[in-house]
């Protein structure tokens, strides 16, 4: 069955519909790590895989994982290809989530190679398939004294990829394996950034915990000295910020960045944002050599049959 952790503020109404589908537990306001270990105990089968309300997961990618996961045990967990999209008025809108997913694979004997490879290559683990040993693993080690340690979302996926690439090697299917839909009021919009939380004071005991977790798991999985470990979870971040925040280092790119933090905290940047989605026309923003671009055709049909529920 599919387990619900519902966070929402208002319980679920129409449990009956689907009672002997889903298993269903009501966390009002709970956070995510919070309520992901709520829900471990529930979990009866080797393998599992989280899907966000907003999501497409196609089974076939999922069954195809788990036929590599069971023959190469030194992987814990593994995806395939994402592709956003975006309701239009009469069409939809696609692009290739993570493109840099498509020619890489995190299978380096050394969890730190593994770590530092991720991040200058990011891409995030959080939808994966893990190892249920793997998956509860990494949601026990951020809770302390029954709570946890690490609440920014932001923050929280940073780290479940890093631990998982420090844990074990992780494999990407050349075949389309989730749709995401592009939500203009989304979690993600709300949240403080890693270069907002590494100066934020605010968040200094978090990204401490995120430092100090990290380290310990690294030092841990290759024997390292602790000191030596937390280098290099520090200079992944620094990979990372510089990555995906390449200007933030310049006076110039702080000052963009900021003044798209504060549009984005009084509203405007969503505005904005529904404003450019209202003048979008269809493209395809997928490379002519995709791999398993023949997937995209049956993910479109079922994206086109639940239109009327992003429609209204």
């Amino acid at each position: 069955k599919i387990i619900v952790a519902d966070s929402s503020n208002v319980e679920f109404k129409y449990l009956d519909e689907f009672y002997d589908k889903i298993i269903y537990k009501f966390y009002p306001k709970v956070g995510l790590a919070d309520k992901l270990y709520k829900i471990l105990p529930l979990i009866d089968t080797p393998y599992v895989v989280m899907c966000a309300n907003d999501d497409f997961l196609v089974p076939q990618a999922i069954e195809d994982i788990i036929s590599y996961l069971e023959i190469h045990k030194e992987y814990n967990s593994g995806q395939g290809i994402y592709t956003d999209f975006t309701p239009l008025e009469d069409s939809i809108s696609c692009s290739v989530r993570y493109k840099n997913t498509m020619d890489i694979d995190l299978n380096n004997e050394l969890p730190s190679q593994r770590l530092l490879t991720l991040q200058g290559n990011y891409f995030q683990y959080y939808y994966s398939v893990f190892r249920k040993s793997s998956f509860s693993e990494v949601v026990s080690s951020v809770i302390v004294d029954g709570s946890s340690v690490i609440k920014n979302l932001c923050l929280l996926e940073s780290y479940i990829s890093s631990y998982t690439a420090i844990d074990g090697k992780h494999i990407i299917i050349p075949s389309f394996y989730s749709a995401r839909e592009n939500i203009e009021d989304s979690a993600a919009s709300h949240t403080d950034t890693i270069p907002v939380i590494i100066k934020k004071k605010k968040y200094k005991k978090e990204y401490l915990n995120y430092l100090d977790l990290l380290s310990k798991t690294l030092a841990s999985k290759e024997n390292l000295n602790t000191n030596v470990a937390n280098d290099i979870v520090i200079e992944s971040v620094s990979i990372y910020v510089k990555q995906i925040y390449p200007d933030f280092f310049t006076i110039k790119g702080k000052t963009k960045y900021y003044i798209k933090e504060f549009l984005k905290e009084i509203g405007v940047a969503s505005f904005l944002r529904n404003y450019r989605y209202k003048e979008l026309k269809e493209v395809s923003g997928f490379p002519a050599d995709l791999k398993g671009k023949e997937h995209w055709d049956k993910i479109k049909l079922i994206i086109q049959k639940y239109d009327y529920l992003y429609k209204k």
